[in-house]
């Protein structure tokens, strides 16, 4: 009982959350069919951790939930300036109009929370991995009297690392008063439900904008959108059905004296599947432990110059969330969606753009460049390697429609790296006190 109550507070605590970010979604992602609505959650988020962070590491918030509350307040406020000049009335007539889009996407993230956090529920031990070193960082956090948190090993040392996923979970961990160990894997199911949420409306406004051109039905975008959560969480790979057609014998010859061969798995070359399976043949995959799912995340082979296999980490979504390990590059997920959100609003909206603010410095006067550069900037700080990544996509989408709108120049190219480090930096200097990350 205990367990659900755990997560039914932890569902109202992010849709609170997510109700309270829905104005300024609304008027970032206005080009968007959606309206950035399943995106409201993850940038509420963003925006109240971002701002008790910074208060905290300048010292004028104490690390508490009073401290917590007060950054919510401040959420509220710009959700309301953002509703100035009759947004809000305008809001409401776009709530009414499309809420089976919201219906379909609220449905969508509650299955699948809820869905993902039972599945914890089988398995919650945080006892492999890295996920000892990863709860030990939320429970600092939890403890430090304000930031930079203390490293939970080397004493009298602030955590350097991209601490600042944790801190999202060690602030929902406080306001829902659940045991860190609870909060671990309630968080593993929250990122898989806001991932898939995300995932179903960058697909929908996709779809949806292509379907202005040719005429598609509203219904045809609601049920492309699906696909979204299911391709990238679900499926993601096709490795699985490699095992059982490798455990089948598929592609293997007896050569006598029951010696196998395969031109095929030889070709493929994955690393245990190169081998040939035990006969007889039973078409059930198996490995020593029961983790027969570990393999799909080694699936590509590289190797030194002197033909030594070389292991290549290329975990995919579905296995992350499975094996739950709440690393940054996890954490980042519904995050990198909103900055690719970002760059589909800009590609969207880039009349907008091109025409009225052609030179960046001009759009750095506006609101939007600043929570365009909170979230590519969060990036950096959630998981560092993202940060390049997806600055660069937002520069590369804004470069491209440049060159539609006005042809080849070669200003297009120093127009990209302008962009780039305008950008980079603005979303730099939002976090710098990241920095501090020394000796007290």
């Amino acid at each position: 009982m205990g367990e659900i109550f755990s997560i039914l507070t932890w569902y109202l605590v992010i849709t609170l959350i997510g109700i309270s970010a829905l104005p300024l979604a609304y008027r970032f992602f206005h080009q968007l069919p959606a309206k950035g609505v399943t995106l409201a959650r993850p940038l509420g988020l963003l925006i109240w951790a971002f701002v008790f962070w910074l208060l905290n590491s300048l010292g004028i918030l104490q690390n508490d939930l009073g401290g917590q509350i007060v950054s919510f307040l401040i959420l509220l406020v710009l959700s309301t300036l953002a509703m100035r000049g009759g947004k809000f009335h305008e809001l409401l007539g776009w709530l009414k109009s499309s809420r089976r889009t919201i219906w379909v996407g609220e449905v969508v993230f509650v299955l699948l929370f809820i869905g993902w956090a039972w599945i914890r529920g089988m398995n919650p031990e945080a006892a492999y991995t890295e996920k000892p070193m990863e709860l030990a960082f939320i429970n600092s956090i939890l403890r430090s009297p304000s930031f930079p948190p203390q490293d939970p090993w080397l004493s009298g040392y602030a955590i350097s690392y991209y601490y600042f996923g944790y801190v999202m979970i060690a602030m929902l961990t406080r306001i829902t008063a659940v045991s860190a160990s609870v909060a671990f894997n309630l968080t593993s199911a929250l990122w898989f439900g806001m991932t898939a949420a995300a995932l179903y409306g960058i697909v929908y406004d996709i779809t949806s904008i292509w379907g202005k051109r040719e005429g598609a039905a509203e219904g045809f975008s609601r049920r492309a959108g699906l696909l979204g959560p299911l391709f990238v969480l679900i499926i993601s790979t096709v490795e699985g059905v490699l095992e059982f057609l490798h455990a089948g014998g598929v592609f293997w010859k007896d050569t006598g004296n029951s010696v196998l061969t395969s031109r095929f798995w030889t070709w493929l070359g994955i690393l245990d599947l190169n081998v040939p399976p035990t006969v007889p043949f039973d078409w059930i995959p198996s490995r020593p432990g029961g983790w027969l799912w570990w393999r799909g995340s080694r699936v590509i082979q590289d190797m030194t110059l002197s033909g030594a296999n070389v292991e290549v980490i290329d975990e995919f979504p579905f296995f992350s969330y499975l094996l739950s390990d709440l690393h940054p590059h996890l954490l980042a997920v519904p995050f990198t969606l909103l900055a690719v959100a970002a760059s589909l609003n800009l590609f969207a909206g880039a009349r907008l753009y091109i025409s009225k603010e052609t030179r960046i410095t001009g759009w750095a006067k506006n609101w939007t460049f600043w929570l365009t550069a909170l979230i590519l900037g969060s990036l950096g700080f959630i998981n560092t390697w993202d940060f390049p990544i997806y600055v660069g996509l937002f520069c590369l989408v804004w470069a491209f429609m440049r060159y539609q709108s006005e042809g080849w120049m070669t200003g297009i190219l120093w127009n990209f790296l302008k962009n780039g480090l305008v950008l980079g930096i603005a979303g730099f200097l939002l976090y710098l006190p990241f920095c501090r990350c020394v000796k007290k």
